[in-house]
């Protein structure tokens, strides 16, 4: 059964940071920036984007289980966020998402990274000279909603491929590392 977006999640824009609203004082926030988010929709902090603003909304800080949709850039893509460590905020370059109960976060995060949902939201993108992926068409998106135990157990095989794409991109730089320094030893050697 397909359903619209916008009948199994809320969506909102992401928090406009001006300059005006920075301050010595008040609160930290992490934010969430586009490239914290990898092309496969891995969400990391490991170098975060820190500021000091006056205490925010609760409305605008996220919390796990909301998924981030890149709306602006050249390069959309998904990524549910899970960290509660510390106050975080998503930049208006994104849209979030938060899931009703028909739908797993993991779940629609992978359909939104699929090819094709990524080359049909691509199509309705606007914009000269920076792309952005206007609002209504991500509210009219058509999803698959299978029951909740099969759209874990597709976002956990989803999430398990590209731990192995991962893994193996890894082992192919070591694998050249190692011809590398055994082809540098036998150089080396004295017949």
């Amino acid at each position: 059964m397909n359903v619209r977006l916008s009948d199994l999640a809320s969506i909102r824009s992401g928090f406009t940071v001006r300059r005006e609203s920075k301050t010595e004082i008040g609160q930290e926030y992490r934010i969430v920036q586009i490239r914290n988010i990898s092309d496969d929709g891995h969400l990391s902090f490991e170098n975060p984007s820190l500021i000091k603003m006056p205490e925010m909304s609760q409305e605008q800080l996220l919390i796990p289980g909301e998924v981030l949709m890149v709306a602006k850039g050249s390069k959309p893509r998904a990524a549910v966020f899970i960290h509660n460590d510390r106050p975080t905020i998503a930049t208006s370059q994104f849209f979030v998402l938060r899931p009703k109960k028909e739908i797993s976060a993991r779940y629609l995060a992978c359909f939104l990274n699929q090819p094709d949902t990524l080359r049909n939201l691509g199509a309705s993108s606007a914009g000269s000279s920076i792309q952005f992926l206007p609002k209504d068409a991500l509210l009219q998106l058509s999803i698959p909603v299978p029951p909740i135990e099969i759209q874990n157990k597709i976002a956990e095989i989803h999430e398990l491929g590209l731990k192995e794409q991962q893994l193996l991109t890894l082992l192919a730089g070591k694998r050249r590392q190692f011809m590398e320094l055994s082809l540098q030893y036998v150089l080396r050697a004295k017949p």
